[in-house]
This record gives C-alpha cells, sequence and structure tokens, in this order.
C-alpha cells in the first residue's frame, strides 16, 4: 500500500512537501523541485524523494542561504531563492502519482 506523509505546511525551511527554487552557481542556473517523501518521485516533474542526494542537501535550509553541496563529481554552490509549502504543489502531484498507478 501507498504510504501518503502529511507533509508539513509551512515554507520557513526546506521540507517534505516543500518546493524550492535552487540558484546553482556553476551554471548560472535556477531550477525549482518539489520534493517528495521516500519513494516519490517523478524527474520529469522535477519531483524528486527527500533521500536524494540533492534533496537531502537542501534538507532544512532556508530561503536566502547559500550552501556547498556535492553533485556528482562537483562541488557547486547553491543558494535558496524561495520555498513554497506543500500546498503549492506537492499535494496535485501526489494525486497525479496515485493515479498514475492504479491501473493494474
Amino acid at each position: 500500500g501507498h504510504q501518503i506523509v502529511e507533509a508539513e505546511e509551512q515554507n520557513a525551511k526546506v521540507s517534505i512537501g516543500s518546493t524550492v527554487k535552487v540558484y546553482f552557481d556553476d551554471k548560472d542556473e535556477e531550477k525549482e523541485y518539489t520534493i517528495g517523501a521516500y519513494g516519490e518521485s517523478d524527474v520529469r516533474q522535477n519531483f524528486i524523494s527527500y533521500m536524494s542526494p540533492i534533496a537531502k542537501s537542501l534538507m532544512g535550509m532556508r530561503q536566502g542561504e547559500f550552501k556547498e553541496v556535492t553533485i556528482g563529481p562537483r562541488n557547486v554552490e547553491v543558494e535558496i531563492i524561495d520555498i513554497q509549502p506543500p500546498s503549492y504543489r506537492y499535494r496535485q502531484l501526489i494525486q497525479k502519482l496515485l493515479e498514475g498507478t492504479s491501473d493494474d
């Protein structure tokens, strides 16, 4: 069965359910990720599990914070530009994910 993790409705820091806009220093680009619970991910939707290396390094960060993270072979400085609460995107992604797996 599916275990739904109740994501806490807050946007003070990056946690499960957060949608995070991250600036990557090395590539001078911004990316937006939504962080899912264990096993919840859809890379096409930029929906990543909190267990993934990038999510792990972002967890607990606050808006405006910088951190050096290791992505594969690279050390990259990232900045948290924006954090949205779970209601922003997480719940609709979970819905989609569940609908997509119910056709067995």
